[in-house]
């Protein structure tokens, strides 16, 4: 199981002060307890059972591989660890849809995250699943803090509570922790003050998106200059916190682990689509537009299958077309937010009778897609002219004998994303930066078999189709203004 490392301090302060008073402090084995606690997590996400990553089909779980759960939770009983999980449903908006499953939306009437009967319905066939079956029955058991968690804001809190539940807060590094410990006072007027996730000290991967307002993509990369790197180093930072803790509590002894080595090895949710036919013949280039800035977030847009150009959440709402009465039009929509919200109208017409086809990337990919037609061993072909709009490229790292960490630069590579032996690394986009690298954990290169890279560039590769194997990350540069 390839590790995923994140580092989250979560820190339980009342027992600093009021030590052997039960109502105030956490207990463990009958003694007051009190947890500073960093995460090592089986997904990308702290602290989250993700729904949709173990029944992406309705009433099909997966739970073996990189979503082995149990074997996850008994690795941490057998280290000593204990451990703050958070089941969901909704895990906030740091995985894809919250980690609600797309297959909800099949029901055109559900209400999600409400009290809708079907909604609750999916949600209790799912925790009956998870909970009885890979939880509480082998690890949990009858002893067991159940909590709620939330922001650090009085709706928050009045919406994020249970009666009769314990309620802690989150805040983050720029909170005065004074006034936050008060808020969680008044909802919670007994036991321990306890933020379970005091901030994002993060390593990891994943991708985020964020409004403020406005829509802001997010870099793959979560190291938010964490105390471990992504690639579970320990950092300066890491340092001072353990020396900044050592002052109120014991820390292991012995010299902190070192970083694990890195090797250049040299030059080496998917999407929706949807289509349609033109309702007309288009006599000259005819604007594509969306009038109520309907694209979340990225649609690349092809007639016949030649690209057209792209519409853009909020920067590019029209883009002009060419084609004849009955030709198709696909839009290939990027999953950083929902889809087409909206009408589309090309020139005068609205456009209707869409046909909606969810793509299973990564399915597609693990199972050997795209097909290489040439057989194995033969030369290289020469390379055909570099196409625009999304296409697949594939290539080959032939194995070393090694397996160690490593970073992937694009260099020149417009946007997308990459597979390495079917593993789904990320997504690049040097233009907006400011990652340049995605971090490639060893575990995924083989040291006896070709390893497969498979990139889905979506607006145009450079000619010399090249990736740089780096033996450090590059994460703070964009190579061009957008």
């Amino acid at each position: 199981m390839t590790a995923k490392v994140l580092f989250v301090l979560a820190v339980n302060f009342a027992c600093l002060s009021v030590k052997g008073n039960s109502r105030k402090c956490f207990l463990k084995d009958g003694e007051p307890f009190q947890y500073i606690s960093g995460s090592i997590h089986y997904s990308r996400v702290p602290q989250y059972v993700p729904w949709n990553f173990h029944e992406p089909v309705q009433g099909l779980y997966n739970f073996t591989g990189d979503r082995d759960l149990v074997h996850f939770l008994d690795l941490a009983n057998q280290t000593g660890l204990l451990v703050i999980l958070r089941p969901g449903p909704y895990i906030c908006a740091e995985w894809e849809m919250g980690g609600l499953p797309a297959w909800l939306l099949d029901n055109p009437n559900i209400l999600l995250r409400s009290s809708d009967t079907d909604y609750m319905q999916a949600v209790t066939n799912w925790l009956t699943v998870l909970l009885p079956k890979t939880l509480f029955r082998y690890f949990l058991g009858g002893d067991v803090l159940l909590f709620t968690t939330d922001g650090n804001t009085d709706h928050e809190m009045t919406c994020g509570s249970l009666q009769g539940i314990y309620a802690t807060i989150d805040f983050g590094t720029d909170t005065n922790i004074t006034a936050a410990f008060k808020r969680q006072r008044r909802f919670e007027p007994h036991g321990p003050l306890s933020s379970t996730q005091a901030g994002w000290t993060t390593g990891g991967r994943g991708m985020l998106r964020s409004t403020n307002g406005r829509f802001r993509s997010v870099v793959t990369s979560y190291d938010y200059d964490a105390p471990l790197s992504e690639a579970g180093d320990p950092t300066d930072k890491l340092l001072l916190i353990r020396d900044v803790i050592k002052q109120f509590r014991d820390v292991p002894a012995g010299p902190m682990p070192p970083a694990t080595p890195k090797f250049g090895y040299g030059f080496y949710y998917g999407y929706v689509l949807y289509r349609t036919k033109l309702p007309r013949e288009l006599w000259g280039p005819t604007p594509l537009i969306s009038p109520l800035n309907g694209v979340h977030d990225r649609a690349y847009v092809t007639v016949n299958g030649v690209f057209q150009g792209l519409l853009e959440r909020d920067t590019a709402l029209v883009v002009n077309i060419s084609g004849t009465q009955g030709d198709t039009m696909d839009l290939l929509v990027e999953n950083m937010g929902r889809g087409l919200l909206g009408n589309l109208i090309l020139g005068r017409d609205v456009l209707t009778d869409w046909e909606i086809y969810p793509l299973d990337l990564d399915g597609a990919i693990d199972g050997g897609l795209p097909r290489s037609v040439a057989p194995p061993g033969s030369p290289p072909a020469r390379q055909k002219e570099t196409s625009a709009g999304p296409t697949f490229y594939r290539g080959i790292l032939q194995p070393n004998g090694l397996a160690w960490d490593t970073f992937l630069k694009l260099s020149d590579w417009s946007k997308g994303q990459v597979w390495i032996n079917g593993v789904n690394l990320g997504r690049y986009w040097p233009a907006r930066g400011p990652q340049q690298t995605l971090y490639v954990p060893g575990p995924v290169l083989s040291t006896t078999r070709p390893n497969v890279i498979t990139v889905l560039e979506l607006e145009g590769a450079p000619d010399h189709r090249r990736v740089v194997f780096m033996d450090r990350p590059h994460l703070n540069s964009s190579t061009r203004r957008p």
